[in-house]
């Protein structure tokens, strides 16, 4: 998709009358080559960000600096206190009594010390040791199956999780993850039905200002957008309330004029 036809189609959308908004369900900006890898491409199975689960109760609840609400892990006292006095160093026999117990993912994050990396998850091998834990506990017993990224907005927030991994994709060792992981994530944010106005507030495209337009993740976004309208007909999203919301029409015709 070039710039210019996504200029173009910003500035259909705030030229057109707003009664006329609500005539429009279809797609909005198709974006060639925008896919979610196969379990084969990335290693790790799809299925696990994909699969929705109970609500999360927790007495962890807490809000983060951008305000946004978690839900917490939901995790038993115990579990808690055995983490406390436990190895954070779990070998392939501890995961694989785990599973054969049925420990939800979880607990298993916390037991794995996983909760207290803070914005450094993703560089620890032992986050892929403990994604593929979810994979095996997803594929052997369904009922305790879960949603990785379940466990992961429960404990860090939407916002911040996608903070996390956007920044991981800027490091050599960890892009080819980190990208997979972004796509997912949009992925595990349309299956729960995420709205778009949302998912542009967790991608910080609401901080973007003037250079929203030249943002690659604002084509995400629209991307974003598209499938929510397919998947979601009875309840269309459309670009021009969302974008409305955080900038005034004046710097909409100005955004699309200076690309």
């Amino acid at each position: 998709m070039s710039l210019l036809w996504v200029s173009g189609s910003v500035f259909l959308a705030f030229v057109a009358p707003n009664d006329a908004e609500t005539l429009v369900t279809s797609s909005i900006l198709p974006v060639p080559g925008y896919s979610v890898p196969t379990a084969s491409e990335s290693g790790i199975s799809t299925t696990r960000f994909l699969r929705t689960s109970a609500v999360v109760e927790d007495d962890d609840d807490a809000i983060d600096g951008d305000g946004e609400e978690r839900a917490g892990l939901s995790v038993p006292i115990a579990e808690k206190a055995k983490a406390l006095f436990s190895s954070s160093k779990v070998t392939p026999e501890r995961l694989q009594k785990w599973h054969a117990e049925g420990k939800p993912a979880d607990t298993v994050f916390a037991r794995m010390r996983l909760d207290k990396e803070g914005n450094w998850l993703l560089y620890r091998p032992q986050f892929t040791d403990w994604l593929k834990y979810v994979d095996d506990l997803s594929a052997t017993n369904p009922t305790k199956g879960t949603s990785a990224f379940s466990t992961l907005t429960a404990h860090y927030g939407d916002d911040a999780l996608y903070k996390m991994i956007e920044d991981a994709v800027k490091y050599a060792g960890l892009k080819d993850l980190a990208t997979k992981l972004q796509k997912e994530l949009m992925q595990y944010w349309l299956t729960t039905a995420k709205s778009p106005d949302d998912v542009f507030h967790a991608m910080n495209l609401d901080k973007a200002k003037h250079t929203i337009l030249r943002n690659p993740e604002f084509t995400a976004w629209a991307k974003y957008v598209d499938d929510f309208n397919a998947k979601y007909p009875e309840q269309p999203a459309l670009m021009a309330p969302a974008l409305r919301k955080h900038f005034s029409d004046d710097a909409l015709f100005k955004m699309t004029d200076e690309q």
